[in-house]
């Protein structure tokens, strides 16, 4: 469960995090069960009533999990496999393991052909992992070009938020949050400072009409920082993008820390003929003209989590990992 091992799983562990965050204050806080949030989270709530199951098996070599798929190694029990395939092509690898399980001597040519078989197979993993980010960057840019030209009619979408209210979609796709700072870097020349996922939002901002997903953007130029704050949406199939609750900038400064205002959206300035992107260069480029620079020693209440230090902590019971 390192850093690098999440990474390749789940995305950035900055992001994991935000997941967490977010999953989290949904329990601390449920939506309604008739809602479509509220029907998926229902599936990971405790019952007393149902008795656990083990934890599923997963190939040593291929990683693929089942419950009773997989078959572990007959001599050492330390290790399963989905099949005698992967159990082949696994064994340089795990010789040395088994070997040792079972008390028996580790010859040195057996330990060398195991760590040349590693590496090997962190290579090509390697390889794997990036061209499958280069997949997902291409993907990204084939999204933001399909929402750079797509029509005005389509403002109009709508979907669910995680408490089954109906809310507007501004930008579209799984990929939306990046969208933001796509479109602040390219069209407003705004800079992405983080991803936010606040547990307290700063001095200004109503903590009961707003939540903590975010995007905190700067303006280069002169040190201005503006918040823009957003809900996931998604159907009974899936995501399909963001809600923007709004765009905030400093609004003045007390006692060294900076309290902040919420920016109506200029729907006054859309053209008829602009689309969901237009809107939101205006919607930016209104907030970068109202926020004021502040000096780098005030407090902005952007106390975000980040990257955490993740360690693992042994235990009687196991091995745990943990997000301080």
């Amino acid at each position: 469960a390192s850093d690098e091992n999440i990474e390749l799983l789940f995305g950035k562990v900055s992001y994991v995090r935000h997941l967490l965050l977010e999953v989290g204050s949904h329990f601390a806080h449920p939506p309604p069960v008739d809602s479509p949030a509220g029907g998926f989270l229902s599936q990971y709530l405790y019952d007393p009533e149902v008795k656990s199951t083990p934890a599923p098996k997963s190939c040593a070599e291929c990683g693929v999990v089942s419950d009773d798929g997989c078959s572990k190694c007959s001599s050492c029990k330390t290790v399963a496999y989905c099949s005698a395939v992967c159990q082949r092509k696994h064994w340089p690898i795990h010789k040395p393991d088994c070997l040792q399980a079972r008390g028996m001597e580790v010859p040195e040519k057996v330990i060398a052909k195991a760590q040349r078989k590693k590496k090997e197979k962190e290579d090509e993993e390697k390889s794997h992992n990036e061209q499958e980010r280069e997949k997902a960057a291409k993907q990204f840019m084939e999204n933001f070009t399909i929402y750079a030209n797509e029509s005005h009619n389509l403002g109009d979408c709508w979907a669910h938020d995680c408490g089954g209210k109906m809310l507007q979609i501004h930008v579209p796709t799984v990929n939306a949050d990046e969208m933001i700072g796509m479109i602040g870097k390219l069209y407003v020349q705004l800079r992405k400072v983080q991803m936010l996922s606040l547990g307290m939002l700063p001095d200004g901002i109503d903590p009961d009409k707003y939540g903590f997903p975010g995007i905190e953007l700067m303006d280069p130029s002169n040190n201005a920082h503006i918040i823009v704050l957003f809900e996931r949406l998604f159907a009974d199939g899936g995501g399909v993008g963001l809600h923007i609750d709004g765009v905030f900038v400093v609004e003045k400064v007390r006692k060294g820390r900076a309290w902040w205002k919420r920016i109506p959206e200029p729907k006054a300035s859309y053209a008829s003929d602009d689309n969901r992107l237009h809107k939101l260069v205006k919607y930016l480029e209104l907030a970068k003209e109202k926020a004021k620079p502040v000096p780098q020693t005030v407090d902005l209440g952007i106390h975000n989590p980040g990257d955490p230090n993740l360690s693992l902590i042994p235990t009687e019971f196991g091995t745990y990992l943990n997000i301080p």
